[in-house]
């Protein structure tokens, strides 16, 4: 889940967090765009209780600025052959 930052399918480079690793080559499969307040926990494929309420904490974490109702992407992506 992104916001703001305007992902299309296509190659990609992904960059993780808290890692050790760089950028690394994706492809994005799917970009669908949905309001964070009408989220579901399987939107984000979340099956833990509670999992969507603790997700949202942390793109409010992510984007201190993000609205409640703010438009996100859901972006699916996979890692390409190039860097297996």
């Amino acid at each position: 889940m992104r916001w703001n930052e305007g992902h299309r399918t296509g190659p990609a480079l992904a960059y993780f967090e808290n890692t050790e690793h760089g950028t690394l080559p994706v492809e994005v499969a799917s970009v669908m765009v949905k309001r964070l307040d009408e989220l579901g926990p399987e939107d984000l494929d979340l099956t833990r209780s509670g999992g969507l309420d603790r997700y949202i904490a942390n793109l409010h974490d992510h984007y201190p600025t993000m609205p409640a109702d703010a438009n996100g992407e859901i972006v699916r992506f996979r890692r390409t052959a190039a860097d297996i």
